[in-house]
């Protein structure tokens, strides 16, 4: 879903027999692309991920903010799982699980005891996943420049209500230190990492969806 137009330079046209013809410029590059090729090279390298992160929801409309905070770890090349905690306490809970095998994209509701599924077959993962996964380009979906700070700001070539521009933060190392999705109605949604491992194996079984885990939850069927 991400994908970015490529700004090339018009080339002269030389004239045939004309001794002062000159060759065809080359095009001139996007500063903007070569940065998210660098970040997305430094994704597709490492086949294991953790992230914990701090996430605030702010309302565009009353400018309430709500927090939450959470995990993500990935395993290529399509596993992946995420974990919203409840606003901290003294023992935060789950509050919401997004699992990944491979195949079903599992929903957990854990304050609301059910969950529900569908299947990934045939249809791609949101453009930000698959770019945690190395899989693609933000490129194809989405037009890129650069802030004055130096972060990558993406617009959707095909207008979305579930986003009308993101913003990646990077660090020294090229690796994304924070994401900002604003949607159409100018609701901000913004995740700070706070700490990030590449190369790291999760436990066995952590991207498996064991319904045992879970004896008083129901299934949402579809």
């Amino acid at each position: 879903m991400i994908r970015l137009a490529l700004i090339a330079a018009l080339a002269a046209v030389p004239i045939a027999g004309h001794a002062d013809s000159k060759a065809p410029a080359k095009p001139v590059a996007n500063p903007a692309l070569q940065v998210l090729a660098a970040v997305e090279a430094n994704y597709k390298k490492p086949q294991h991920l953790g992230v914990t992160f701090e996430q605030t929801v702010t309302n565009a409309i009353s400018g309430k903010a709500a927090p939450s905070n959470g995990t993500l770890l990935v395993e290529k090349p399509d596993k992946l799982k995420f974990v919203f905690m409840q606003p901290k306490k003294a023992n935060p809970k789950p509050k919401a699980t997004y699992l990944f095998d491979g195949k079903t994209m599992w929903l957990i509701d854990h304050p609301n005891l059910q969950f529900g599924q569908r299947s990934a077959a045939n249809s791609e993962l949101p453009s930000l996943v698959s770019f945690f996964l190395g899989a693609g380009t933000l490129a194809r979906d989405f037009n890129v420049a650069l802030t004055s700070s130096g972060a990558l700001e993406l617009t959707p070539k095909t207008p979305s209500a579930a986003y009308a521009k993101i913003i990646l933060e990077l660090d020294a190392k090229q690796l994304v230190s924070q994401t900002s999705i604003i949607d159409s109605s100018g609701n901000t949604q913004t995740m700070k990492f706070t700490s990030m491992t590449l190369d790291k194996p999760a436990p066995a079984g952590t991207f498996v969806f064991d319904r045992k885990q879970f004896p008083d939850y129901r299934e949402l069927k579809k």
